[in-house]
């Protein structure tokens, strides 16, 4: 093999390797939190419950990791898949930015939190219809087609195995949990993740597709 190819296997095996470190820390925290809660729930732990403060909850979840800081400077986290521009359908979007509210742990993990306050968890609020194709149904104007949504979610937590260096995308060194009122789940729909792929093959998702931000639709 080739310099470059035993470069990019060497690489390849590191982001596993912490995939799997920060899948096994970050579940070890949650199943932590749901035992210490008033009533064995997220719901009623004081980090997840509606009248925690997004700031409250970040400083609270950190005691359950060895950190290094708070906070990271956001950046972009790239979906598994391009996603079409919610402005204009011949861009790939811009990906999604990492949560403001973060802290960095003693391995060069960080943790993103993005707590609601929504009453018993419930999400009211719009989200955008898909054509069959995939790509997002639009008006005449060109407009984005919405419909209202409800969803339970007391928050989201997004890792990142590595910090901010590369390469940033859902599937490699990126992923999400969505926390219920009872339970998390592990997002790997929509782009979002793919950890349980790593953890069960011990590779990448082989769906995964590299991109440009904000580039050409190809």
């Amino acid at each position: 093999m080739t310099i470059p190819t035993l470069i990019a296997n060497y690489q390849k095996k590191v982001l596993i390797t912490q995939n799997k470190q920060a899948y096994s820390l970050i579940i070890n925290a949650l199943n932590k939190i749901k035992s210490d809660s008033p009533s064995y729930s997220y719901i009623s732990s004081e980090i997840f419950s509606p009248e925690t403060t997004p700031d409250e909850a970040l400083v609270r979840l950190s005691k359950y990791f060895k950190t290094t800081g708070m906070r990271v400077e956001t950046y972009a986290i790239k979906k598994m898949k391009p996603g079409e521009n919610h402005y204009d359908p011949n861009k790939y979007d811009d990906g999604e930015p990492f949560p403001v509210r973060n802290f960095q742990t003693s391995n060069g993990m960080v943790v993103g939190l993005s707590k609601f306050q929504y009453a018993g968890c419930m999400r009211q609020g719009e989200v955008y219809t898909y054509n069959p194709d995939g790509t997002i149904a639009r008006d005449e104007q060109g407009n984005p087609i919405t419909k209202p949504s409800q969803s339970e979610t007391c928050a989201d937590i997004v890792i990142d195995v590595n910090g901010p260096k590369g390469p940033n995308q859902f599937g490699k060194d990126a992923f999400r949990f969505q926390v219920l009122k009872y339970k998390y789940n592990l997002l790997s729909t929509g782009g979002m993740g793919n950890i349980d792929y790593i953890i069960k093959h011990n590779d990448f998702d082989p769906n995964i597709v590299d991109y440009e931000l904000g580039g050409e639709k190809k």
